[in-house]
């Protein structure tokens, strides 16, 4: 697939099949995200974690639910694969240097995802309402000093990506000549 089909295609996915990806293609996305521009180069900023254990993804699903008080709550599409992106608190000061890197990660990864007839959806807001949770976190594995600033969800959609149609989004654009 060419690149500015890729972009224009990619979409968000919010409905997968139980299926896990296979690890050949896991890989293709580690590279996808090892890839990413990130500030300064610094790339031992960001740490990465791979959640295949549907344990794991129910266990924050039920805390949500808990915190939120909403039962209905599935803010991660009981996804088979989650990729938790944590940064260096350090790099969450002012600059914002942090949630930037992670945002290039998220778009490389989701971009390679796609390519690979793949879905994914960019996470933020169940970390938002588990910010407290460190506990958890460490347990995931995720490093002292460091913070999960983002999640990108990954697995075969429902409906496969050969029948999505590319979108046309509008943005405000201003040029100055």
């Amino acid at each position: 697939m060419e690149t500015l089909d890729c972009l224009k295609l990619r979409q968000s996915c919010r409905a997968y099949t139980d299926d896990q990806i296979p690890d050949s293609a896991l890989q293709t996305l580690l590279l996808a995200a090892r890839q990413a521009p990130i500030a300064r180069g610094i790339y031992d900023s960001v740490h990465l974690t791979v959640v295949q254990d549907f344990r794991w993804v129910d266990r924050f699903t039920q805390r949500i639910r808990q915190v939120t008080g909403d039962v209905q709550a599935d803010p991660l599409y009981s996804v088979p694969t989650l990729l938790v992106i944590s940064v260096d608190e350090d790099t969450l000061g002012p600059d914002g240097m942090g949630k930037s890197n992670a945002g290039t990660i998220a778009e490389n990864v989701m971009l390679a995802a796609t390519e690979l007839g793949l879905g994914s959806v960019y996470l933020h807001g169940w970390l938002r309402v588990l910010r407290n949770e460190h506990e958890l976190f460490r347990e995931l594995g995720v490093p002292q000093g460091f913070r999960p600033i983002a999640g990108v969800s990954l697995g075969y959609p429902q409906t496969p990506v050969s029948e999505w149609k590319p979108k046309h989004h509008e943005m405000i654009i201003h040029y100055v000549r």
